[in-house]
């Protein structure tokens, strides 16, 4: 069972990051979501639904044979269950993520060459700052996985599972805080909402005003 779910989470996390790489094409290459409707709920259901069927055709193939205790002590796939299930999704991932990168970039490359504007320019290359970033967060992690062999094994090992642990951080970094539309929006519902307070503030001053003459200046004035 554990090693099962271990398969399961690995496998999600790696077609997640499939889903990231198509979500960079449409962003840089589509219009963003052109075309797709309902397009989160089939991310879902790829990147959770095709690691289910994944782990469940392993089990039903090896009868539960295909997951054991190693020597290390760890539940883990073993034989050809191990390159089937596991190594032949992810180096197929990493490679369309690749793929996806070299699409990308080729076309970042291309808009730089028309647009000759400075401004364009910085545009670019923040763009393309941002596109060498998710590739390195899309399949370089995993890279240090398949490096875990021989003397580098360990160490290997600890990077593998470190800058995995931290992709959550490099999305937030990589789409929030290094992202001038993020900033841009976050100004604007800052001023909107700043507009809005001083407007529902101006009726209820009014109110409080004619409220203090119609209590104290209008039967002064009829004394006088």
């Amino acid at each position: 069972v554990v090693s099962a779910l271990l398969h399961y989470s690995l496998l999600s996390a790696m077609f997640w990051m499939a889903v990231e790489a198509f979500n960079m094409y449409l962003a840089f290459v589509r219009v963003y979501g052109a075309g797709i409707p309902h397009i989160f709920l089939k991310y879902s259901l790829f990147a959770w639904g095709m690691p289910c069927v994944i782990v469940a055709t392993t089990l039903a193939a090896t009868m539960t044979d295909g997951y054991a205790r190693l020597r290390n002590g760890i539940c883990w796939l073993r034989g050809v269950a191990f390159y089937v299930a596991f190594v032949a999704p992810v180096a197929l991932m990493i490679i369309l993520n690749f793929i996806v990168f070299g699409i990308v970039l080729r076309v970042i490359v291309g808009k730089a060459h028309k647009k000759l504007g400075r401004s364009d320019a910085h545009s670019t290359l923040r763009r393309l700052r941002r596109a060498v970033g998710v590739v390195i967060l899309l399949g370089l992690t995993w890279v240090f996985g398949f490096m875990a062999v021989g003397e580098v094994k360990l160490i290997m090992q600890y990077l593998f599972v470190v800058f995995n642990s931290l992709q959550g951080l490099f999305i937030f970094l990589f789409y929030c805080v290094m992202n001038r539309e993020v900033h841009k929006a976050l100004s604007h519902s800052a001023v909107a909402k700043e507009r809005t307070a001083k407007t529902s503030l101006s009726p209820t001053r009014s109110v409080v005003t004619e409220s203090i003459l119609s209590t104290v200046v209008t039967p002064a004035l009829k004394d006088a």
